[in-house]
């Protein structure tokens, strides 16, 4: 009877619960991350991980949520590139953006000279624009602008931040979900901690990840984020 208690009593698995707990409250993931998230519970050492970590006194959730991000930019890498070259795309596409902010500030202009500011004389003819209207019109030539620069600077943020400032082609994918995990555990963990994301990039890119390979990931990500 107690041997039977306390195989009853016995811990679940970090990993197990917080997976269990992911499903429950995200019903829509991926088959990619259904595919990981099986393949983790299914690998002792994986596992053991986690339990380690627990131990240590590390944000396995945190973690568990970094690996899931990692699979994505692995799986889905050219993809995410290609709709960001669609907001940020070539010198073409800058080119247009550019063109629409001129465009708006020449608005800008035409409502701040021309709307504005009535006639100075009773002969000419007047149009009455209420203030009201001329400042709902100042707003929404301003908020047409702000998003016409902001698209443009999360795309090249977002694109420098997954790794894939110059190329994306080869082994890029894999480069950049390295760097995405050192990055992750470097901010969970307060340290490089680069032999821990050598483990965790081993259960997500493959079992011949270096910590040469995370240490140059993690460099490369530190220098294209610091890029204008």
């Amino acid at each position: 009877m107690v041997k039977e208690s306390a195989k009853s009593e016995a811990k679940e698995p970090i990993l197990s619960t917080l997976v269990a707990e992911l499903r429950q409250e995200r019903p829509d993931l991926s088959l990619s991350d259904i595919a990981l998230l099986e393949r983790l519970l299914d690998n002792r050492e994986a596992i053991a991980i986690f339990e380690r970590m627990d131990t240590e006194g590390y944000a396995c959730w945190r973690i568990l949520r970094v690996c899931l991000q990692a699979n994505e930019l692995l799986h889905s890498f050219k993809q995410i590139i290609d709709n960001l070259k669609r907001v940020l795309g070539d010198s073409k596409r800058l080119g247009e953006l550019e063109t629409l902010d001129r465009a708006i500030q020449q608005l800008s202009k035409f409502v701040e000279a021309e709307v504005s500011v009535q006639p100075a004389s009773w002969l000419l003819t007047r149009i009455e624009t209420p203030p009201e209207a001329v400042a709902r019109m100042k707003g929404g030539l301003t908020l047409i602008s702000d998003a016409i620069r902001v698209s443009a600077t999360v795309a090249r943020e977002t694109r420098s931040r997954l790794g894939a400032t110059r190329n994306t082609n080869g082994k890029a994918a894999e480069r950049a979900a390295v760097g995405w995990l050192a990055e992750g555990v470097r901010g969970i963990t307060g340290k490089a901690n680069e032999a821990l994301a050598v483990e965790l990039a081993t259960l997500i890119v493959g079992p011949d990840v270096t910590i040469d390979q995370v240490h140059g990931a993690a460099q490369t990500r530190d220098r294209e984020w610091r890029q204008p």
